[in-house]
């Protein structure tokens, strides 16, 4: 069937030309022009009660429908048709149709297509199947033949088959959908099954009551293409409600670390906004302070106010971008601190020698380079193994930081594959130490100005 797919979407151009419009033409929105086939009129009068396309009188205004003839190759045959039949003994001995005297039909591998205009949304496709009573099958005629199952495109989406359930009634079919983009899309039905022998097989299957309806329910149109842990996820699309419903964030591979909510591959984000074309939660970091995944896509939708719908997928590339979401207000000479946040080293990484390093940096410049430093701005220090966590890392200031001001630095942190995080920002605090030093360090200058002056005194050292 995958072979035929293609030749029955250029035969649909070239019959949709011949019928008068286009496959850029349009109907009402989400509305099936003669879903229930009774235009044209009066087909019980034709020899056979029956109009196989093409054919002149099935391209009238008002159809709505291209009924294709598919080929079999190599051999040439005809492998399908599609018409429009009337009901009972006048055409192929259908049942009454739901919708009217008149049905169409697909027979063996034939197609039926229309092009229908749509909006973004959820909808519902419902149409009623029957099978004929009789055919041929293997060259066996007026036998029981095996029912023809449909197949339903809707534009590139796919659906079914569907088998009819009965030659003496017809049953409903229902197939939800959604269509994220305006426009035009062809809705058609294909004959599904497997290859048959040209003039020998007759598997037919009745369709009527072909219709498209709205269903409730979130779509998104638009969606981020790029995320990192510092990202806040904005969707538009429709149906969102007021206020919207909550964004989950699905990751195929797990992280190292589970979220917030425990688990290592979903989050869950509450949304801010009113309107129900549009959707925003705060930044993933804010939302969940740690986690360690692989670089991949990920998968965002959003669920209906009631928690009950839940929208189609967009998709996203994650960045797993080392980010700082927790750390110290202020640092002190020899103090140890604790940075959380998002993907720093991995377990194997911790457990090796090959590890990440913080890095301080102080805007106003010491007094003289920092001890077994190369710089007089930067302490670099490199994560001690047993401060090495994928979402944390445990590290001490050195104690010594003579010639440094109190002033605010940034301090950030770079994995050992070069990934650097943001900067977070603590006030350093100097310790002010008191040393005795030995007399040969001292120096000292009298004057005579004073009123004690100790220097010219003979009493004292």
């Amino acid at each position: 069937m995958s072979g035929l797919r293609e030749p029955i979407r250029r035969s649909l151009a070239v019959a949709m030309a011949i019928l008068g419009f286009g496959l850029a033409d349009s109907v009402c929105a989400a509305t099936v022009v003669n879903g229930s086939f009774a235009v044209p009129p009066n087909v019980a009068s034709q020899p056979g009660g029956y109009l196989e396309g093409p054919n002149a009188a099935l391209s009238g205004s008002g159809v709505g429908w291209a009924f294709l003839k598919t080929m079999l190759k190599p051999s040439g045959g005809v492998g399908g048709d599609s018409g429009v039949t009337a009901a009972g003994g006048a055409g192929f001995d259908a049942p009454n149709p739901p919708g009217g005297g008149q049905m169409g039909f697909i027979q063996n591998l034939g197609a039926i297509s229309q092009s229908i205009d749509f909006a973004p949304g959820n909808y519902v496709l419902s149409f009623e199947l029957a099978e004929r009573a009789y055919g041929c099958s293997a060259g066996v005629c007026n036998s029981a033949a095996p029912a023809m199952a449909i197949t339903v495109e809707i534009g590139e989406q796919s659906f079914g088959p569907f088998s009819p359930a009965s030659s003496s009634s017809f049953n409903t079919i229902k197939v939800p959908f959604q269509i994220v983009a305006n426009g035009p899309q062809v809705l058609q039905f294909s004959g599904s099954g497997s290859p048959l022998v040209a003039g020998q097989d007759d598997h037919t299957t009745f369709i009527d009551a072909v219709a498209v309806a709205n269903a409730p329910g979130p779509v998104i149109t638009l969606g981020p293409s790029d995320l990192d842990p510092t990202s806040t996820i904005a969707l538009k699309g429709a149906g969102f409600g007021s206020p919207p419903g909550v964004i989950k964030l699905v990751f195929p591979n797990p992280s190292a670390e589970p979220f917030s909510n425990g688990s290592k591959t979903e989050m869950h984000f509450d949304t801010k906004g009113g309107d129900t074309s549009a959707a925003a939660a705060k930044a993933i970091d804010a939302g969940h302070p740690q986690g360690a995944v692989d670089e991949q896509t990920v998968d965002i939708s959003i669920a209906s106010p009631d928690g009950k719908l839940t929208s189609n997928l967009v998709h996203a590339k994650f960045h797993n971008n080392a980010v700082i979401t927790s750390g110290p207000k202020t640092v002190t000479p020899g103090q140890t601190f604790l940075l959380k946040g998002w993907d720093f080293d991995t377990t194997a990484e911790c457990q090796s020698q090959n590890r990440g390093k913080v890095t301080v940096h102080f805007p106003k410049k010491a007094a003289q380079k920092f001890a077994n430093q190369s710089s007089d701005d930067e302490l670099t220090i490199a994560v001690p193994g047993a401060g090495c966590l994928p979402d944390a890392v445990k590290i001490t200031l050195p104690a010594d930081t003579a010639g440094v001001v109190e002033q605010t630095v940034a301090i950030a942190y770079e994995s050992p594959g070069g990934r650097k995080s943001n900067a977070w920002s603590a006030k350093f605090t100097p310790k002010l130490e008191l040393k005795v030093l030995p007399w040969q360090s001292v120096t000292v200058r009298c004057g005579t100005q004073s009123a004690f002056d100790d220097c010219n005194d003979p009493t004292r050292t």
